[in-house]
């Protein structure tokens, strides 16, 4: 059974029978013809033929035309589905063959084009210059993966592969080494925009700040990461990751130092850079003494003792530890023992008191016995939901407690 499909602003009359018009997997576009507007005849025939049609493939950037309003034949449509698209059912016989596999069945067919199936542009046929783009799509896939914090690997799971064919059958899966290499690309060709973003600011004399970490991710992998802050011309912050790089080698205050330097030189801010705020660690100003011997002695001028700036989160921590060892009362549990977990609790109150007790540190009965509470509510369900409870019946947000440790501070 063969079905009608109107063309956009034609007449009544103007009507073509075929599947992939039904489908939107072709639309028929009306084009103006360049010869018409040139003439200023009063014919009638070249009044009527003054638009002409062009047919598009909604699958690819496959055009073809221009063709006459009365040009009607498809085969050659079909023949491109065959030979390009060979995963689209490219006549009627094979969508049925295709649905029958899947186990989907059509709804009853009425005068409006209401079947949904895989290859079903949703919400009809694209407008132009929107088809399929395979490399858009990769690009936006990386975007996706980026953005969500997820790994390479999930386009490798089967349930992923099948929610793209769904969406549309050219949307293939990507392998992880590809989108590796695609985030490399995307990454080299953003550089040159980034560059000019950050000339625009430094150009008019504005300084660029720098805040930088390095750790070991748990596949023991060193990183250094660096991002940069700045005030534009209407005081809006402005934010921008600038490196994230791999560590080799021990993390010496000279080690870091080059990093951070090759990333100035990268993006040529090494005589804009303005503070740079790291966390306490000697490391850290071992770098900032190595980076100021480069930049003076590359003449940027650039001071350890106007630049360097302590993160404050750290310093709070740094400060309350210092109160808490004046008040004899400070956390000397190691970590790693408050985090085993053994028997009901995370480690047994015995072993507790006895670490408290070896260094000969006199601690506080309130603190240590808040301490004692915390580390039972933590390995306690039961405990933490009654706590849970309490705080609403008082109306008070319930949080999660949390012990203090010497080597633990938040950003």
């Amino acid at each position: 059974m063969q079905t009608s499909n109107k063309i956009s602003g034609q007449p009544d009359s103007m009507i073509y029978w075929s599947y992939l018009y039904n489908r939107r997997m072709i639309i028929r576009e009306i084009i103006q013809n360049p010869q018409a507007l040139n003439s200023s005849t009063d014919d009638q025939n070249l009044i009527k033929s003054s638009k002409i049609h062009q047919v598009r493939c909604c699958h690819c950037s496959r055009k073809w035309g221009p063709y006459s309003p009365n040009y009607t034949t498809t085969s050659c449509f079909i023949r491109h589905f065959q030979k390009h698209h060979p995963t689209l059912p490219s006549t009627e016989e094979k969508e049925k063959h295709y649905l029958g596999a899947m186990g989907v069945m059509k709804r009853k067919r009425t005068s409006e084009v209401t079947d949904v199936t895989p290859w079903t542009l949703s919400g009809g046929a694209r407008a132009p210059g929107q088809s399929f783009d395979y490399h858009v799509f990769r690009k936006l896939l990386v975007c996706f993966i980026v953005n969500t914090n997820s790994s390479f690997n999930i386009t490798m799971s089967q349930s992923f592969r099948d929610l793209l064919v769904y969406c549309h059958p050219n949307a293939k899966a990507v392998s992880g080494q590809t989108l590796a290499r695609d985030l490399h690309q995307m990454y080299r060709e953003m550089l040159p925009a980034v560059k000019i973003h950050l000339f625009n600011h430094t150009n008019k004399g504005g300084r660029i700040n720098l805040t930088l970490d390095a750790w070991t991710s748990s596949n023991r992998i060193a990183y250094l990461g660096i991002t940069g802050h700045w005030m534009d011309s209407d005081y809006v912050l402005q934010n921008i990751v600038l490196a994230f790089s791999r560590l080799h080698g021990s993390h010496t205050g000279e080690n870091l130092a080059n990093t951070v330097y090759d990333t100035l030189l990268l993006y040529s801010i090494e005589q804009s850079l303005g503070c740079i705020t790291m966390a306490n660690a000697s490391v850290n100003d071992k770098l900032c003494k190595q980076l100021e011997q480069k930049l003076c002695s590359n003449r940027q001028g650039w001071k350890r003792k106007d630049g360097q700036v302590r993160c404050m989160p750290h310093v709070l921590n740094l400060a309350a530890q210092r109160i808490l060892a004046v008040l004899k009362a400070e956390a000397t549990i190691p970590e790693e023992v408050l985090a085993e977990a053994e028997g009901p609790g995370i480690a047994r109150m015995e072993d507790l008191r006895g670490l408290e007790s070896t260094n000969g540190i006199a601690v506080s009965p309130a603190l240590r016995k808040a301490r004692q509470i915390i580390s039972k509510i933590q390995a306690s369900n039961i405990l933490g939901e009654a706590l849970e409870r309490e705080c609403h019946a008082i109306r008070l947000i319930p949080l999660r407690p949390l012990l203090d440790m010497r080597v633990r501070y938040v950003f």
